[in-house]
Order: C-alpha cells, then structure tokens, then sequence
C-alpha cells in the first residue's frame, strides 16, 4: 500500500518537476524534446524546420549501380565496329573517256623536242596505236591507220569520234596514212612519219606541192575544211603552209 502511495506521488511530482526546470532554463518545447534521449521511430524526417521533410539518407547505403541495358532493345547510338584488318587497296579506275592509250602530251617543237617527247625515230612504239578510218584504204573501204602509243587518244577519241559523232565520214577520202620508216619527201633528213605523230588524209585530192586544200569527200560532196580545222583544233600542225595539204602532224618547227 504504501509503496503504490509512494509510485503515484513520484508519478506526480516528476512531470511538475520537469515542468518546472524547463521554466527556470527558458528552454522550448521543441529543445526539450531534442534533449529528450527517447529515438524517433525509424521513418521520420530528421528535421521539420525549413519546409518540406527530406527522407534520412544512411551513410552506408550503397551508391545506385548504374542500369544494365537490355541486349534485346536497339541503342540509340550504337558504337562503330572497328576492324582490324586492313582493307586492300582499290584498284585503278579506268579513265573516263575509256581509252587505253595515255594522256596525250604538249605538241613539241624542233627535232630536240620531237625526240625528246617521242623516243627515236622507227622505234618500238612508233606504231604502236591504232584508229579504224573510214576510207582509209580505198573508197568504201575503211582500214586501220598506225601512230605513235602516245597520241593514240587523240586520234581515236579526239579526231574519229568527232567524225563519227558529227556523221562526217564521207568527208575523208582515199588514202589515209600514219606511221611510215622513210626520209622526208624530196630530202634526206628522218620524216616526222618515221615518229609514227603525222597522218596524210585525202591524200588523192590534195598531193605534196598542191597550194589549196581541196575539200571535197569520198561521195564527191564539198565539205570545206572541215577536216583541217578539226586537225587544228586537236593541236596538229597544217602541211599546207609548206605545200602540202594532205599533211598533218603533232610537232612544229620540224
């Protein structure tokens, strides 16, 4: 009995006392309450001053693993694949005209340059080319004409496929010619033939010492000058300001 007597009265007296210290120390409710030793439940916000709580964050939570990227969904930005083998190298693109002659170099001048661009005269690639000429060989009958290898560009995809393209066949006429291994006509010095770089073309209408350059074609038609001026444009040389028409050849000064 008087132990409970005794209970009660504590039970009593501590809240009073309590009530009282906190008075006398002017400490708050809420400072009372942080001093008090009893822990928050787990859950509650460490702090409800300053606006919304933020949730405790434990030191020895572990980061958050990075998210494994599911090998069944595409990446946006796949990486390139990287071989190790090296790749061969390509091989040479034919040229775009499709000829299998070389580039056609600059028309030389004199006897030095005509070596020089050419290589000896009667030599191995004098007659190395070759353009199929209408009438070439006779009226009606179209025949291959020998060069140098060096302007076989310009014969077949200068001056032939412009005749061709300009349906101007009929415009050569018998005969026409190119490498030859002989002297000049009337002298004793190497012909620019013998280079396999000068074409003689309607030879029977416009024979060595003529003045004028007869235009007419194998179908007995005029064509003025077609061929001479087409000749020119392809950087050739005229004969006919040394009298003789039928003559054409890739070098000056010679």
């Amino acid at each position: 009995m008087t132990d409970d007597f005794c209970d009660s009265r504590r039970s009593l007296v501590r809240p009073f006392l309590v009530g009282t210290l906190i008075g006398l120390l002017g400490l708050t409710p809420l400072a009372a309450m942080a001093s008090d030793p009893t822990p928050l439940p787990e859950g509650s916000p460490t702090s409800v001053i300053g606006g919304d709580p933020s949730p405790t964050e434990s030191a020895s939570s572990p980061e958050p693993a990075e998210p494994t990227p599911d090998a069944s969904s595409p990446s946006t930005s796949p990486s390139p694949s990287v071989s190790s083998s090296v790749s061969p190298s390509p091989s040479p693109s034919p040229s775009p005209s499709g000829s299998p002659y070389p580039e056609t170099p600059p028309r030389p001048d004199g006897l030095s340059g005509l070596q020089s661009t050419f290589g000896r005269h009667c030599g191995p690639k004098a007659n190395d080319a070759r353009a199929y000429f209408p009438n070439a060989w006779g009226r009606g009958k179209d025949g291959y004409v020998y060069t140098h290898l060096k302007i076989g560009r310009v014969m077949n995809q200068g001056i032939l496929r412009s005749i061709l393209d300009d349906k101007k066949g009929k415009a050569v006429d018998y005969g026409v010619w190119g490498y030859a291994c002989r002297a000049k006509t009337g002298g004793t010095s190497w012909s620019v033939h013998s280079w396999g770089v000068a074409i003689d073309t309607n030879t029977l209408r416009n024979p060595y010492g003529q003045t004028w350059w007869d235009g007419r074609g194998a179908n007995g038609k005029r064509f003025g000058r077609y061929l001479p001026n087409l000749w020119m444009s392809r950087n050739f040389y005229w004969g006919l300001n040394f009298n003789d028409p039928m003559h054409f050849q890739y070098v000056t000064g010679y």
